[in-house]
């Protein structure tokens, strides 16, 4: 009898020490419910463990090769790299899935997620951007840069919001100037009487009109035939675009004057940005940034690559002997014209810019 109660009390203190030696402040492994807590924590840290899965199409109008589709390659790689697969971009280059103002519309209606677009045709969802088409007001790159990535520039990204578009950082397509298979151009009187394809965009006809040439608006498909046939003498394009269409084996000389140029922001449908979590917001936002270093530098190196290769085939290039002259004449015949979509004070902040 005895022996069974000392026994019994033996097992009590043994139990009470066991529970003393659990309540402190030891090294001993986590319990079941404090492992839980720390995995659920570790969840928590990658917002794209649990987050939805997108596949997201991604339209432009140039080639595989050119710098527009670079951007999109390194846009799509890199936002699939920062969600952890969460997100696939498919690129449509080539004008598959229409024309810029095409995609910018089905983006607004939230039947397509991404487009590069030009700045001319983003006035057609606000008349401000005009301000970016207007000739010699940049005056070489690195102003413009400074320009679209300055508050001005960012003022009308954000004012897309207003339209169902999301744009992020200015992507570029160069300078647009004047290339020609009849004369050699470094005097406004030099282009009078030429008739040349342009952009079918108000201003960019107010330029050419002002010049003393006759501006005919033309797609780009039909531009080599009409070089060819003589409907048309010449044409306003990029170097990179250009060489892409080939249109300089049906030319002689080019005109460099950093006339226009072509900023191209990525355009986002507002109702599926809207829609994601804010982890993949910010993820977009990072591999806009990104891709838009990439095709600027990418857009760089093809024009002296290009233009090598141009000069090397015969093509003749010249300056504006003044280019004070054909300033001025756009100062005083094209920018008045559109003085409703772009004010006085828009131009001199755009010029305050330049270093």
């Amino acid at each position: 009898m005895l022996k069974r109660y000392l026994s019994a009390l033996l097992s009590i203190c043994l139990i009470v020490s066991l529970a003393a030696c659990g309540a402190s402040g030891g090294s001993s492994a986590p319990s079941a419910s404090s492992a839980s807590t720390a995995a659920s924590t570790s969840e928590v840290s990658d917002p794209f463990a649990d987050g939805p899965t997108y596949t997201l199409k991604l339209g432009h109008v140039q080639s595989t090769t050119h710098p527009y589709n670079i951007g999109a390659e390194a846009f799509a790689s890199k936002l699939n790299e920062l969600t952890g697969g969460k997100v696939t971009v498919n690129i449509f280059p080539g004008s598959q899935l229409g024309g810029e103002i095409d995609m910018i519309e089905s983006c607004q209606m939230g039947n397509l997620d991404f487009v590069v677009a030009g700045t001319s045709n983003l006035t057609n969802f606000d008349p401000t951007f005009t301000a970016f088409d207007f000739p010699f007001l940049f005056q070489n790159r690195e102003h413009a840069y400074a320009v679209l990535d300055g508050e001005f520039g960012q003022t009308k990204l954000e004012k897309l919001k207003e339209s169902g578009l999301i744009a992020f950082h200015y992507w570029e397509n160069g300078f647009f100037d004047i290339m020609n298979g009849k004369k050699e151009i470094t005097k406004i009187e030099e282009m009078r009487g030429l008739n040349i394809r342009t952009m079918q965009n108000p201003v960019y006809l107010a330029a050419f009109a002002a010049m003393g040439a006759n501006p005919v608006p033309m797609p780009p498909a039909e531009v080599y035939t009409a070089l060819q046939n003589g409907t048309v003498d010449g044409n306003c394009l990029s170097i990179n675009g250009i060489y892409g269409f080939k249109f300089y084996e049906v030319q002689s000389t080019y005109m460099i004057a950093d006339m226009f140029f072509c900023a191209l922001p990525l355009v986002m449908s507002k109702t599926l940005y809207d829609n994601m979590p804010e982890a993949y917001q910010h993820a977009v936002t990072e591999a806009s940034q990104y891709a838009m270093e990439i095709e600027r530098q990418a857009t760089v190196d093809q024009e002296a690559t290009n233009l090598a290769a141009m000069v090397e085939s015969g093509i003749t290039v010249t300056n504006p002997e003044n280019r004070g002259d054909w300033v001025k004449l756009m100062e005083e015949q094209v920018y008045p014209q559109f003085a409703k979509q772009v004010s006085q004070e828009d131009i001199d902040t755009i010029r305050s810019y330049a270093k």
